[in-house]
């Protein structure tokens, strides 16, 4: 039985560890494991502090077909920064996504996601497919997500707005 809150790392071609500035690199189709998140991609940094003697996951440096998992969640893109104390996950490039049983999200830019603070935002190009059908367009998504099984609770769309129900043929439009 492996405790979940330690990391885990395999990958294809090499991992190293550098002492003096305490960070581990790892690339070839690389799969991280911690806390219950599945991280993959081509090359990850786990970089690290000394705190009390000893040395303490601070943060995880993604790049290249990025994949995170979790529960029933899933975000994918080529660059993803996650802040291991603050549990603040940034993932940015021409194209990310995050899948939920609650919908999915696509965006241009960047998707930010807060687990602390269940919080979420999308910036460029943001499409929101709810689990109702419903299409939501946007240049910018603010979410709020419950605490007990992440469904969306709440979301603020600005810019370009557009809600599209294919069910029920409607259509709506806004620029806020």
């Amino acid at each position: 039985q492996e405790n979940s809150s330690n990391l885990s790392v395999e990958a294809d071609i090499s991992l190293e560890w550098f002492e003096k500035d305490k960070y581990y690199l790892a690339k070839g189709n690389v799969i991280l494991k911690k806390d219950g998140l599945t991280l993959k991609a081509n090359i990850v940094r786990a970089n690290y502090a000394e705190e009390n003697g000893e040395n303490v996951l601070k943060s995880l440096i993604a790049k290249e077909n990025v994949i995170l998992t979790r529960d029933k969640s899933m975000a994918t893109g080529q660059f993803m920064n996650y802040d291991v104390s603050k549990k603040i996950i940034f993932i940015s490039g021409p194209f990310q996504t995050f899948s939920s049983p609650s919908g999915n999200v696509v965006s241009k830019k960047n998707i930010i996601f807060d687990d602390l603070k269940n919080k979420a935002e999308a910036n460029g190009n943001v499409k929101i497919i709810l689990s109702n059908e419903t299409v939501i367009y946007a240049d910018n998504v603010k979410a709020d997500f419950s605490a007990e099984d992440k469904s969306l609770e709440k979301a603020i769309a600005k810019g370009n707005v557009i809600i599209e129900n294919k069910d029920k043929r409607k259509k709506s439009k806004a620029d806020l």
